[in-house]
């Protein structure tokens, strides 16, 4: 039976020395591990777990003097900088962009956006399949 990865890493039990390990995956790929303790230190899983706190990366959270960019600034900054330069292309993104998307999330912050919010908000469109496509890629 295989262990379940966490996204935080694991802690396992390596039998032939006795040790429990904490192990996690790089953003590069790599695989790193560390000694926690032995099976005398901490008896159970649980107790290695809590051994592993602070080895454990801490969620990133957006500190009280910054603030979440809205939907409207981002955007701003793609019709800036990434908005195609061919005519029908443009003029197709920003009907979309003006009918649908702005008036439902541009005041939203990007951090209210998840997928199955907007997953939802397109089934619940009045628009033919494709269209609803054509906003979920855009």
């Amino acid at each position: 039976m295989r262990a379940a990865r966490h996204k935080t890493g694991s802690v396992r039990f390596d039998k032939r020395r006795g040790t429990w390990n904490y192990l996690w995956y790089e953003k590069g790929g790599g695989r790193r591990s560390k000694l926690i303790g032995t099976k005398r230190d901490f008896p159970t899983k649980a107790a290695a777990w809590e051994a592993a706190a602070p080895l454990r990366p801490q969620p990133t959270t957006i500190k009280n003097d910054q603030t979440v960019p809205r939907v409207n600034d981002v955007i701003e900054r793609y019709r800036q900088e990434q908005m195609p330069i061919r005519f029908s292309t443009r003029i197709s993104y920003e009907c979309w962009l003006k009918n649908h998307i702005i008036p439902r999330w541009g005041e939203s912050p990007l951090t209210d956006v998840q997928p199955r919010v907007v997953e939802l908000w397109l089934t619940s469109l009045k628009l033919s399949p494709k269209s609803r496509a054509h906003i979920r890629g855009f």
